[in-house]
């Protein structure tokens, strides 16, 4: 009972406390991108990116933004390799400049015609870099852009190294200071509405995506106070049932996918363009649908580890054996869009296609489940965006091929 008057005193004395006060004025004031859920959501970032990139785009602040970017970004190509120098990005003309989004994957696709300069930025946070993905970036803009020059940069929050050397490390705390010299420029002219924007999303960097080591000085200094307070405070938080419910909304809310089971830690859905194509599984083999070509979500807690592993597959279930054999032998053929299939097809389940929405080395790095769900929704929102199309239509080649259509 002591215990407790003794936390009842701190969390009364916390509130008035002037540094949590001033920690609570960081975090409590509205911002547009938490509202709309960008926080850590790598594709919401890179949609923003692009429009502020984009001089054709109505920020009104024409190609300032782009100017000092390409500026930056050419200051860090080593010397001896550098295609652009900063005075030519300074004096250049930009307007004609355009910006694409996904262009063959890429993440944001510069195109400045007039000076022959392509800018290809691979955007990652929270995600690690997907197998050969920025080789193959690489190849293709330099076999579209033949005889231009280029400019690779690996945006991160971090700024970590990437794996193909071409590809020059950018973090987000240097872009999010060009943003704060763009708005502190009395000469750039910024309506007040754009310089609201753009503030915002500086904030939301600041807090949610790279460090602030002043505010998190701060909160070591409150926390170093009230110890007891945050432990129980902590300690009896509602605890989050399944991570996996956070992408019922994603999957209800597409036109294109329907559930075919709701299990608490495994999910099961197939694309709707299948239609009953592949409902050859037995009644009480598998699913109730008697589909035996299905997408699973599979959540994991590691006995070594107490850590998470969320995993996205699709997965030849029960049916005829030379059926499930032919699609095997299919997706084997074909690992650009098959990725991460069995080595061999099992006797009852064989997986074709794997994808970890969030891996127990990424899970470690997060606090809490708010963290781990943006993750796991990031990287579905990714596959929806990425992976699906080509699976659905690779599946339905296939199931003609072998006369199931």
């Amino acid at each position: 009972m002591d215990a407790l008057v003794g936390v009842e005193q701190q969390i009364s004395n916390l509130i008035d406390d002037r540094d949590f006060r001033t920690i609570v004025g960081r975090f409590g004031k509205f911002n547009l991108f938490e509202a709309l859920g960008a926080g850590r959501a790598e594709l919401r970032h890179s949609n923003f990116l692009a429009f502020l990139l984009s001089p054709a785009r109505p920020h009104g602040l024409g190609s300032e933004p782009l100017r000092r970017v390409l500026r930056a970004f050419a200051a860090e190509v080593p010397e001896n390799e550098r295609v652009v120098h900063s005075l030519e990005i300074a004096v250049a003309n930009l307007e004609s400049a355009i910006v694409y989004r996904e262009r063959w994957s890429v993440d944001i696709l510069i195109e400045i015609p007039e000076h022959k300069l392509v800018v290809a930025i691979e955007n990652k946070i929270g995600a690690p870099e997907g197998g050969d993905q920025l080789s193959r970036y690489l190849k293709i803009v330099e076999e579209f852009y033949s005889g231009w020059r280029k400019i690779f940069i690996y945006l991160t929050p971090e700024g970590i190294a990437a794996s193909n050397d071409r590809w020059i490390s950018f973090n987000y705390g240097r872009l999010t200071n060009i943003f704060e010299e763009i708005l502190k420029d009395s000469y750039v002219y910024k309506s007040p509405e754009i310089e609201s924007i753009v503030r915002q999303y500086v904030d939301l960097i600041r807090r949610r995506v790279v460090e602030d080591n002043e505010l998190k000085k701060l909160a070591l200094n409150v926390y170093e106070k009230y110890k007891e307070a945050f432990d129980f405070v902590f300690d009896s938080r509602p605890k989050q049932e399944n991570l996996l419910d956070c992408l019922f909304p994603l999957i209800e809310e597409n036109e294109n996918l329907e559930f075919d089971n709701k299990a608490k830690s495994e999910k099961f859905f197939f694309p709707k363009k299948f239609g009953d194509v592949f409902n050859l599984c037995s009644e009480n083999q598998w699913t109730k649908t008697r589909r035996m070509l299905l997408f699973e979500i599979k959540n994991e807690i590691l006995k070594e580890t107490k850590q998470n592993r969320v995993t996205l597959s699709l997965i030849i279930g029960p049916g005829p054996q030379d059926i499930r054999e032919k699609i095997y032998k299919f997706a084997k053929s074909d690992k650009s869009i098959f990725k991460n299939p069995t080595s061999s097809p099992g006797k009852i389940w064989t997986t074709i296609y794997k994808n970890r929405l969030l891996d127990q080395n990424i899970s470690m790095n997060f606090d809490d489940d708010d963290a781990r769900i943006e993750k796991i929704q990031n990287s579905f929102q990714e596959f929806l965006d990425r992976d699906l199309l080509q699976l659905e239509r690779a599946c339905l080649e296939i199931a003609e091929s072998i006369g199931l259509k």
